[in-house]
């Protein structure tokens, strides 16, 4: 049976995730190093599977340390896509059903985050987008952009990457101009008609500066006006600039030897003779919201509808037509698109397809011993909820995986990274770190017991077992959520380690 999982399942599953960090009984979650062994080909890690072997018990046993993550580190993100001119952009329409597989939006050097809305029928975009403004911004090369959001230099440090930006839809007034376009943002409002055919034969277009004005119905247009009588009747009158810009009213009745054009109903505020105006055909933008208009631009050589300029928005629509009427012309074709439910700009992880989660986590030096910093790993993940050796939840900042075994009768020097076996038990550990009186050991398998001799497979050193310390969290506990299989990454004394794991739901 046909089905699709929506974008909205998506998103709500990233949404839960992110959430869990931030609730009341928060889910507590960590971030964890693993994996000293060297892989067949350390430059070519394998990818991890999905079977219980391995996510319920083989990352356990390669677990060297872990840190939890807090709410603040976490944070949607989104790909990263740079403004580069000479790219043509998806421009946003409700109908692309693949729109989020697509670069319909774009991060400038300033970290401003624009969503395209009109791509000039598809051109290239030439003009750097810019400016924090809450309306339309339109780019000297026919674009029109929305501002979205500014990525701040705290989030730039934290989670921003190669491959990925983050993003954040306001809860609250921060003074920002994000705030701005969240509040100014209108449900279901109509921003942009593109034209998808121009039709023919539309050479009753005009423009032109008032010459007078007669009552409140009727103008009387400049002198390059028609002398055909009736030539305008069913267009549209749009004043363009002076005194009253802004108003558009259907012409009636149009006299050729007076220029006298009526009206279908008075205008709203008074013309005079600074008035510029437009005679083009008629925009009705019908559908189950209100308020939105639209006038034409022509193309005056082929005569016909170039594109649409939106006058007002309107609100609360789901589904518009666009119909284009003038006398004696015919053919336009029109798509109106509707803009996400709340609005351009109310909800940037939303409307920019916020599916993934970064969590970023520092693993600052040794973290106070509980990380060791004589080794490298290959294993990073995220583990939910894991319990303390003893039983009970586990919630502190860090904890040492690895078992440690007190020594005695120690012949010769054991070396990280060497497997060493139990001369009793056949047991088989990895050296994380080594020094004359104990060693640390992960990726164990089997029991070794006290008093048994350990052998060294490399060194060839030899230590009896005099005490044995298991790790600080119940192994096995709680759930393995992620795993990432990497090149070994090195560890110092001095360094720190700014890992940023990216879930794409």
């Amino acid at each position: 049976m046909p089905s699709v999982v929506t974008h909205k399942f998506r998103q709500n599953n990233a949404d839960q995730f992110k959430e869990a960090f931030g609730e009341a009984a928060p889910t507590r979650m960590y971030m964890f190093i693993g994996g000293v062994k060297a892989w067949t080909n350390d430059a070519s890690p394998p990818t991890p599977n999905d079977a219980v072997a391995n996510t319920v018990y083989a990352h356990w046993r390669d677990m060297l340390s872990c840190k939890k993550v807090e709410a603040s580190d976490v944070s949607y993100v989104i790909p990263r896509v740079n403004w580069t001119s000479g790219t043509l952009y998806t421009e946003y329409s409700d109908t692309n059903s693949t729109l989020f597989s697509n670069n319909f939006y774009a991060m400038v050097s300033d970290y401003h985050v624009y969503k395209c809305l009109f791509n000039n029928n598809g051109g290239l975009s030439t003009s750097t987008p810019s400016g924090t403004s809450s309306s339309i911004i339109t780019t000297a090369d026919g674009y029109k952009w929305k501002y979205m959001y500014t990525v701040s230099a705290a989030d730039v440090l934290k989670y921003n990457t190669a491959s990925y930006i983050p993003v954040k839809t306001l809860s609250a007034n921060d003074g920002s101009n994000q705030w701005s376009v969240q509040q100014a943002a209108v449900n279901g409002s109509i921003d942009i008609v593109d034209v998808t055919a121009g039709g023919s034969t539309y050479n009753n277009y005009h423009t032109g500066t008032l010459d007078a004005v007669g009552n409140t119905t009727t103008v009387t247009l400049a002198s390059g006006a028609s002398a055909v009588n009736d030539l305008y009747n069913g267009s549209m009158f749009y004043t363009t600039g002076g005194t009253g810009s802004g108003q558009q009213k259907e012409v009636i009745n149009y006299v050729g030897s007076t220029k006298v054009a009526t009206l279908a109903s008075a205008v709203l505020t008074g013309l005079d003779g600074t008035t510029t105006y437009s005679v083009a055909p008629k925009v009705v933008i019908q559908g189950d919201g209100t308020g939105a208009t639209a006038i034409a631009t022509m193309n005056t050589t082929s005569n016909t509808v170039y594109s649409m300029t939106v006058t007002a928005v309107g609100q609360d629509y789901s589904q518009a037509n666009v119909v284009v009427s003038a006398n004696g012309s015919s053919g336009v074709t029109a798509t109106a698109y509707i803009a996400p439910k709340t609005g351009h700009g109310k909800d940037a992880v939303a409307e920019l397809g916020g599916f993934n989660v970064m969590v970023n986590c520092k693993f600052d030096k040794d973290e106070g011993g509980k990380f060791t910093t004589s080794n490298d790993f290959r294993k990073i993940g995220l583990l939910r909820d894991p319990l303390l050796a003893s039983g009970t939840a586990a919630n502190g900042a860090t904890y040492d995986q690895t078992t440690t075994f007190g020594l005695n009768a120690v012949s010769g020097t054991f070396v990280t990274d060497e497997r060493v076996d139990g001369g009793t038990t056949t047991s088989n550990a990895y050296i994380v770190q080594a020094n004359s009186s104990q060693i640390k050991v992960t990726s164990q398998d089997g029991l070794f017991i006290a008093g048994e001799t350990v052998t060294g497979n490399t060194s060839l050193a030899t230590a009896n077992v005099l005490t044995h310390t298991i790790g600080e969290l119940q192994k096995f506990s709680g759930d393995i959520l992620y795993v990432e299989n990497r090149s070994p990454i090195s560890r110092a004394a001095d360094q720190i380690e700014d890992v940023k794991l990216v879930i794409q739901f």
